[in-house]
């Protein structure tokens, strides 16, 4: 090509195109979309279908050429995502059989460690499979004192975690970030009130990494052996910026992104949030309940989870029961705390104790309707002691950490829970809470879904079990993401299978590849619909454009011509 010249792009067969200005007609064949409540209109110079995150979508019927099989393709589009998360943003594209493990999903996805709610960041995550799973990789410890991973939070690229604890005269409590292999890079220590030791909450808000403190040994907590609840910013490097105090808690349980706001939960039951630097607003107490364990935001609403019960905000301070008794603890199906909220399937899902019962909410208050979806753990003919502590999606599946045995769990079925493996492998006592381990923060980071143990009480020893405190990672079938925030403007997104790698581009430009296929196939083929701004975890919320559908692989010289197509 001489200097000067244009090189023009060769694209391979389109399969389909749904343009989406007007409606959802397949403009290169005949694979047209059913539509769900779905809006046209013209968004910020595009044409654009817009969907409200509550259930609109369209449905492609299943066709041949739309199973994908074994062979190269390309899956392009522009979105354009809202400014403030007031739901678990969902998924962009799924052509997945949830029971077998086998296609495409896509979806936008936050981090939500522990006990905290979905991050802000409007990331991407891309995975296929045909029931592949590899072997759990070690990443060591950030700490060698500290027994207890318990905040995994993904921000601008990187994944970090907070320690629980560490041995007296050590710096605690201390944020790290991942640096690959084995080895975590010191982020510094929160000036804080010496006897508070823990890092308990961390999330991404509005584009900063925050971080909520506490004592996980609850024995000093219930002794008041600790310092006041604070809310620390992260200004890079080791330099943490303290926004405040707030409340007469002595633990910051659970924090949330909601509507423009950070929200916070401690262990009096009470709710505050931040309306300016270091400006605390009391918003309400969940019933008379001594702590909000959890929170987790979902269509249009915030909701909070104390000891044996869920409330939905209703705004000013009020809360609203949807689960359980308001201000008792007899809990649901015999179940007395929550301790873990997701979204999977369009629902809201709880973790529970004393059983590790995982419970879907099927709308309603006061109480409100619920489904027991299975318990995890231990057989509960002797002892009740299975706690669930966190749940995380991951290529179409839901994860759960559990407690006793530090073991992780993969959603099928109601009542069919498939066991992912047991992370830390010591002896318990059934009767010795001391004895018990879990697994209380997952997150799903450069396409792999890692999870961080523990023991149960989380305090620092000089020798610590090898397999505590430490990060274990795994993947199922190939997946890439794009770990920063996608932000609330068009961006132009391809996906490109190629016979030996899943690429993720992003306006044009390459940001993620899989790890190689090793010569296996990943057949795709299934025979459930196409569903755009739709999937396995939620309904999408934000606006699609010009959706395309090529069988082959385009060339990496072409994606940029491809993303700077006008409308």
């Amino acid at each position: 090509m001489r200097r000067g010249e244009t090189r023009a792009m060769t694209l391979p067969t389109p399969i389909a195109r749904w343009k989406l200005g007007a409606d959802a007609c397949d403009s290169a064949g005949a694979h047209h979309g059913q539509v769900q409540g779905v809006r046209f209109a013209e968004v910020a110079g595009r044409p654009a279908a817009a969907f409200d995150g509550l259930g609109s979508h369209i449905l492609v019927p299943d066709h041949p050429a739309l199973r994908l099989g074994t062979g190269p393709f390309t899956l392009s589009f522009w979105i354009r995502l809202p400014e403030r998360l007031t739901t678990v943003l969902g998924d962009v594209l799924g052509k997945f059989d949830a029971a077998r493990r086998r296609g495409l999903t896509c979806r936008i996805a936050g981090s939500s460690p522990g006990y905290s709610s979905v991050a802000d960041v409007r990331g991407l995550q891309v995975g296929i499979d045909e029931a592949i799973l590899g072997e759990w990789a070690d990443h060591g410890k950030p700490w060698p004192s500290n027994t207890l991973i318990s905040t995994l939070t993904v921000f601008a690229g990187a994944l970090y975690t907070g320690i629980a604890d560490a041995l007296p005269g050590e710096d605690t409590p201390a944020v790290f970030k991942f640096c690959g292999g084995n080895q975590w890079e010191y982020c510094g220590k929160l000036d804080v009130d010496p006897r508070t030791r823990s890092i308990m909450a961390m999330i991404v808000h509005e584009g900063a990494l925050y971080a909520g403190t506490g004592t996980w040994d609850w024995e000093k907590s219930l002794a008041g052996n600790c310092g006041p609840t604070q809310v620390f910013r992260y200004e890079g490097g080791t330099s943490w910026r303290d926004c405040g105090q707030f409340g007469s808690g002595m633990r910051v349980l659970s924090l949330a992104s909601f509507d423009g706001k950070l929200y916070a939960g401690d262990d009096r039951g009470m709710v505050h949030r931040m309306d300016g630097e270091g400006q605390w607003t009391f918003r309400g107490q969940l019933g008379s309940h001594d702590r909000v364990n959890a929170m987790m935001v979902f269509g249009g609403h915030l909701y909070g989870a104390p000891h044996g019960a869920i409330f939905r905000y209703e705004g000013g301070t009020t809360w609203t029961c949807v689960g359980g008794l308001p201000d008792r603890r007899d809990g649901l199906f015999g179940e007395n705390q929550t301790h873990t909220l997701q979204v999977y399937g369009a629902h809201l899902w709880a973790g529970m104790w004393p059983q590790g019962k995982a419970l879907r909410y099927e709308g309603g208050e006061n109480p409100g309707r619920w489904t027991d979806a299975g318990q995890l753990g231990m057989s509960i003919d002797a002892y009740r002691i299975n706690e669930i502590n966190d749940f995380t999606v991951y290529n179409g599946k839901l994860y759960a950490g559990v407690i006793p045995l530090g073991e992780v769990y993969r959603y099928e079925s109601d009542g069919d829970w498939t066991h992912m493996g047991r992370l830390v492998n010591s002896d318990i006592d059934e009767r010795e809470v001391y004895s018990w381990n879990r697994v209380p923060s997952m997150a799903v980071f450069q396409g792999r879904l890692f999870a961080g143990t523990s023991t149960c009480h989380g305090i620092a020893s000089a020798q610590p079990h090898l397999q505590v405190g430490r990060v274990y990672s795994i993947e199922a079938g190939r997946n890439v993401s794009f770990d920063a925030d996608l932000g609330s403007q068009w961006r132009h997104v391809a996906i490109v299978r190629e016979t030996g790698h899943l690429r993720l581009y992003l306006d044009g430009q390459l940001v993620a590849s899989s790890s190689p296929l090793d010569g296996q196939r990943l057949d795709l083929a299934n025979d459930q619909p196409l569903l755009i701004a739709a999937g396995t975890q939620n309904y999408l919320q934000g606006w699609l454009s010009d959706l395309r559908l090529y069988d082959g692989a385009i060339a990496a010289a072409d994606i940029p011509a491809l993303a700077s197509h006008s409308p």
